[in-house]
């Protein structure tokens, strides 16, 4: 089985248990000298469909002055295991892709900074958004068995009020 993580300078996996890591950005923008050009967060995998995998971009981690904001909010599609990426989808852009995941039916959720939630559904290829912007996303979990509950979290709306968590 194949571990995947998202880095500053794209997606890594191992198949080894993680002793060993390859970088697996074929189809990404060129690795840039003086800002990152295809930041990942993390990597969504299809448990429906493991050759369908979705490299969330954006890092709310970084933002250099190179760094073009365009480039944040876009999501790398792979339906070959990872061989490939691309071309890049834009899910929020402009804003950072701040969390990931995936339902039991391969639904595809990302959270997005002050813009909400978004979902794709399996055999789309047109990000929906859910959940409307005001709020502070950061994260999401799905359920690992009902496609249809999952949990996201918010720090607060924009400007004053209480984080939570939306179901």
């Amino acid at each position: 089985s194949t571990i995947w993580v998202g880095t500053m300078s794209g997606p890594f996996a191992s198949t080894d248990g993680g002793r060993t890591w390859v970088s697996r950005r074929q189809g990404m923008p060129a690795v840039a000298e003086d800002f990152y050009s295809a930041p990942v967060d993390i990597v969504l995998v299809d448990p429906t469909d493991p050759n369908r995998l979705m490299a969330l971009g954006g890092s709310h981690h970084y933002d250099r002055n190179g760094m073009v904001r365009s480039e944040i909010g876009v999501a790398w599609p792979s339906t070959d295991g990872g061989a490939t990426w691309g071309p890049a989808v834009s899910v929020a852009k402009g804003a950072n892709l701040t969390g990931g995941a995936v339902l039991a039916d391969g639904t595809m959720l990302a959270t997005a900074d002050e813009q909400g939630l978004f979902r794709l559904a399996p055999g789309t290829s047109k990000w929906e958004h859910v959940v409307p912007a005001g709020r502070r996303m950061y994260s999401v979990t799905a359920h690992p068995t009902d496609p249809s509950v999952a949990w996201a979290t918010f720090t607060s709306d924009v400007g004053d009020g209480p984080g939570g968590l939306l179901r």
